[in-house]
């Protein structure tokens, strides 16, 4: 797990939004490919943010570090209810906002076309 997965795994209520955000930009300035790890879980910090339903200012600056990851999905070896899911998918079960499905979409439209994976 990356500190870039922990900072999107923490309560909202733990730090003020702005420094998380300004802390989540410092780390991918310093080690750019942070933002594109997969965790033990097989989460990259997009999929976490999400699946801990952080502010939309949270999640769209892990999205600006890392755009590629609109199409990844949750590795399968996850054990989690979100394996193999893509984000847009893990974004609506969780009820995010709608401008944030939304710009996932936009960003990754193939993701509508490849349906709901099955178990």
């Amino acid at each position: 797990q990356t500190v870039i997965h922990i900072l999107c795994s923490t309560s909202p209520a733990d730090f003020v939004e702005n420094d998380r955000v300004q802390q989540i930009l410092d780390m991918h300035k310093s080690i750019p490919g942070l933002s594109s790890k997969y965790d033990y879980s097989g989460f990259l910090p997009l999929h976490t943010a999400l699946a801990r339903n952080q502010p939309s200012k949270l999640i769209t600056t892990i999205l600006s570090c890392n755009p590629s990851a609109v199409a990844l999905e949750v590795k399968s070896y996850s054990k989690s209810r979100y394996r193999d899911f893509l984000p847009f998918q893990i974004a609506s079960a969780m009820d995010t906002e709608l401008d944030i499905i939304f710009s996932l979409l936009r960003n990754n439209p193939v993701a509508v076309s490849s349906g709901v994976p099955v178990s």
